[in-house]
């Protein structure tokens, strides 16, 4: 799975006379349930080019790392479709991704409860995709559009987010501030006042789920404090509007937001953001960020966030002081805490990538459609970089390494990038080789391609997204699993200890 910096894909709701949708015969003949969730409907396009099939993923764990389980629902030439989801027993969260010869043309995420039974429109166009929804249970699902839609046309004016002009640079942050102040409390009117047959507990849902104001408006002041790192007193006026201003805009926890998986990513992005702006190093220490998780409260709660703080891709950006044997330290410490099976079994995939544990060998394909197999590395040292195609993230790690990191160690014959394309089609690799944008031609390039060795090395490290990054030392044992967010100067220091460690020897 990829991926990216990823938000639910905001959608406008198409506002046009519902078409009376024929009856359509369930893909899974099966007795009919009354917590069963029922949707039939529709794909109408401007030119007609709809897609073949809908995947829809149902996070029943309320964990969108693992757990999730996936179908296939195909779309007639006509673009109707029809499907049920089973097991249904509490407020979900659902995936629906549109695919057209198995490339994603978008996706939405929903809450689906027992009982729905929905008439879907989606109607397709140039500019973005419009889904309208009707009825049993439909008003939650026209809510969250109507949520994504607000988020999606919200953007600051560009004269107040210019504060690269530092001229009034205090009233256009107090600006800022009240805009997206004003967005927030148009959101909880929007919520407060639709349709009153909605619950209050679907209502709070919504609300700490969808259209994270706050999260929008600390990313912004944190990148320019960070960019204004050598003007004391600009970062000085930055911080001071984030602590004045932070508590009016993040929502607390509470018994709801458990069921808000993406809350929860953002709540955990809160406490280290307010770290990096009231610290002068621009970032925090990583034992004090995993203490901050787990001190900052208690119960099903601080499972999620110690739990996000191993397995989420972003949890590492802005920490510093990155070292394997504090991580792993920490991976046992948090095994006290996490009961959740789920969760549990997330975490006791991190021992397996412990300091000096031996790495899973596994064979993958070579451009000459060999067998490749890790083994074949045994005396070097070697960077493991697993990536796929439209990777933000393996993009951005390898314009950093190739930059910074490589040309340093390139004549060094000891050391080995090991570059893994989990793409399943072999154009799509090369194609991707060829734009420089993943890899480089001077790295040792293999791919997953039809051995089992590539899902099983997924399988056996639970990897959930990419880039997946090791270094491996000499005898095929873990020397350090990092993230991408770690510094070009980090990882030399990383990549030149394993080094001397071989030569020491």
């Amino acid at each position: 799975m990829k991926v990216t910096k990823s938000k639910t894909m905001a959608i406008k709701i198409l506002f046009i006379n519902l078409l009376i949708f024929s009856s359509l015969g369930c893909l899974n003949a099966q007795t009919t349930n009354l917590n069963d969730v029922k949707f039939s409907g529709q794909v109408l396009s401007e030119k007609n080019q709809y897609p073949d099939s809908i995947i829809i993923m149902t996070f029943f764990k309320d964990w969108m790392y693992t757990g999730q389980e996936a179908f296939k629902v195909m779309v007639d030439s006509n673009g109707k479709f029809d499907f049920r989801i089973s097991k249904i027993t509490k407020p979900t969260k659902i995936r629906f991704s549109l695919f057209n010869s198995d490339k994603r043309k978008g996706y939405n995420e929903y809450y689906i409860e027992p009982g729905d039974d929905v008439k879907l429109q989606i109607f397709r166009s140039i500019k973005r995709d419009s889904f309208y929804f009707a009825g049993k249970g439909s008003s939650k699902y026209n809510l969250t559009e109507k949520l994504n839609y607000d988020y999606e046309r919200y953007k600051p004016n560009k004269d107040i987010l210019e504060l690269g002009d530092t001229a009034n640079f205090q009233s256009k942050l107090a600006l800022f501030y009240n805009l997206v102040k004003h967005s927030v409390d148009k959101k909880l009117v929007l919520i407060k006042t639709f349709d009153p047959s909605l619950s209050n507990t679907m209502k709070n849902m919504l609300k700490y789920e969808y259209a994270n104001y706050y999260e929008s408006w600390a990313t912004i002041l944190t990148g320019t404090y960070i960019a204004y790192s050598e003007n004391s007193v600009l970062r000085s006026l930055i911080r001071s509007s984030y602590n004045l201003y932070r508590d009016s805009l993040l929502l607390v926890p509470n018994e709801i937001s458990i069921l808000c998986p993406r809350y929860i990513v953002g709540f955990s992005e809160a406490i280290k953001m307010s770290h990096c702006l009231n610290d002068k190093t621009d970032s925090i220490e990583l034992n004090l960020y995993y203490n901050k998780l787990k001190n900052t409260s208690s119960g099903a709660f601080r499972e999620r966030l110690l739990a996000e703080f191993f397995i989420s891709p972003f949890a590492l950006q802005y920490v510093s002081h990155y070292d394997q044997n504090v991580y792993d330290s920490l991976v046992v410490d948090a095994s006290k805490f996490i009961i959740s099976p789920i969760l549990r079994q997330s975490i006791a995939a991190k021992v397996k990538l412990r300091k000096n544990a031996k790495i899973y060998t596994a064979g993958f394909v070579d451009l000459n459609d060999k067998e490749f197999r890790i083994e074949s590395l045994k005396g070097k040292i070697f960077l493991i970089d697993i990536w796929g195609d439209g990777c933000v993230g393996c993009a951005e790690f390898h314009r950093m390494f190739d930059r910074y990191v490589y040309p340093l160690f390139k004549a060094n014959k000891n050391f080995v990038v090991l570059s893994i394309n989990a793409d399943k089609k072999k154009d799509t690799w090369i194609k991707a080789i060829n734009s420089g944008i993943y890899t480089s031609r001077d790295y040792l390039n293999v791919s997953f391609g039809a051995l089992d060795g590539g899902s099983a090395f997924l399988s056996y490290y639970n990897m959930n997204a990419y880039p997946f990054l090791l270094l491996v030392d000499e005898h095929q044992r873990i020397y350090s699993k990092f993230s991408a967010s770690l510094s070009a100067k980090e990882l030399i220091i990383m990549i030149n200890g394993a080094l001397d460690q071989t030569i020491s020897k």
